[in-house]
């Protein structure tokens, strides 16, 4: 898992296997999302879509990288 700083502030990436992650797996990036006012966070997964989990947490398919 990666933390990136951009012109937008720090942006949490959390990185799954699988096409489905369980929200409940989520958690600590919601969290800091909440703890740093971070804009948003990115999950990385093996899923076919890119879309929004959360109001906050994007998922982006390994295969758009």
């Amino acid at each position: 898992d990666l933390i990136i700083e951009g012109e937008s502030g720090l942006i949490p990436i959390e990185i799954k296997s699988g096409t489905n992650t369980d929200p409940r797996k989520l958690i600590s990036l919601q969290n800091f999302i909440h703890l740093t006012k971070a804009p948003h966070g990115i999950l990385i997964n093996t899923a076919l879509e890119v879309r929004m989990l959360t109001d906050s947490i994007i998922q982006v398919p390994a295969m758009f990288l």
